[in-house]
């Protein structure tokens, strides 16, 4: 057999057998090959978030069960009756010739699609998508605790508002904790240091109804810090000594919970992903619905009026 000859070497991933001038260890055939390189692709997201939590990237079968977790996560909430862009787009183009029924068949699925934003989010009644890092979901039911706390340099750029970090905290393998930001605006005469209980009411209220499983109150960064140092193990699956490590970065807007580095931006990679499962972001479905038109959006808006009160038969 010649210097340069072919030999046969088997894929470590797959048992196949293929002939290469080169044999290398731990080989992997083309298909496998290719199949590693989608996946860190699609679970691009979660390898950014392990470097920002300053860990290693993902191995090869960490990746690969991330995929499956994140797979589970979006088979559980499947919307089989998902609305499409089509869908919406037809809709608006015929909204005069539907009948009640139709109309409410098609809000009502809308409803269900929409992924609403915030800043560092998009979300729906069941999940979490972190707009920072593609792909990233997290089901609402691993949420375990909610602490708030105002960051005061937002709010000397930007006068007569509150700024609140939310420091979410899970039980997710993968993403133990994330941020989302809020504005609320205060009243007259309020300093740079004043805090909107208004606006804390209305955080409170929405995740209290949102989150089924929490095991803290919603309270402050300090007062859920004051909470977990009081007891010999977090209400969660996160050591108490990691824990204490997050909610200290908390405390100092640091780290995962930096709160300049939030975006609403979501990449087409992710708009994509979730469309699979019949998902739609809000402002896809309001463009394709006809929202923009002034005309098209009194009617659906009349229509939604009539959904919410019974009187759309």
């Amino acid at each position: 057999m010649g210097l340069f000859s072919k030999k046969i070497v088997t894929c470590v991933k797959c048992g196949k057998e293929c002939e290469e001038m080169f044999a290398k260890q731990n080989y992997l055939c083309h298909e496998c090959t290719m199949a590693k390189i989608k996946r860190e692709t699609d679970l691009i997201g979660y390898i950014d978030y392990t470097y920002t939590m300053g860990g290693k990237k993902p191995t090869e079968e960490q990746l690969e069960q991330i995929e499956q977790h994140r797979i589970r996560i979006m088979e559980k909430y499947r919307l089989p009756k998902g609305i499409t862009r089509n869908e919406l787009a037809w809709a608006a183009d015929n909204h005069r010739k539907l009948n009640e029924q139709q109309i409410a068949d098609i809000l009502i699925r809308y409803s269900l699609s929409a992924m609403r934003s915030a800043e560092g989010i998009d979300f729906t009644s069941n999940f979490f998508i972190l707009t920072g890092y593609q792909g990233v979901v997290v089901d609402v039911e691993d949420i375990f605790a909610i602490g708030l706390i105002s960051d005061h340099r937002c709010n000397k750029l930007q006068r007569g508002t509150d700024t609140i970090l939310c420091a979410v905290f899970t039980n997710d393998p993968y993403i133990p904790a994330f941020p989302i930001r809020y504005t609320f605006p205060l009243r007259m005469m309020q300093g740079e240091l004043a805090e909107s209980k208004e606006g804390r009411a209305q955080i409170t209220a929405a995740y209290n109804d949102f989150c089924p499983n929490l095991t803290y109150p919603i309270v402050s960064v300090r007062e859920l810090r004051d909470l977990v140092a009081k007891e010999e193990n977090v209400r969660g699956k996160i050591n108490k000594q990691f824990m204490d490590k997050l909610l200290s970065e908390a405390s100092w807007l640091s780290d995962i919970f930096d709160m300049r580095e939030l975006t609403t931006y979501i990449s087409p990679e992710t708009i994509a992903f979730f469309e699979q499962y019949g998902y739609l972001r809000e402002e896809i479905a309001a463009q394709a619905i006809g929202m923009h038109n002034n005309a098209t959006r009194k009617f659906w808006d009349m229509h939604i009026n009539k959904i919410n009160n019974g009187t759309n038969r």
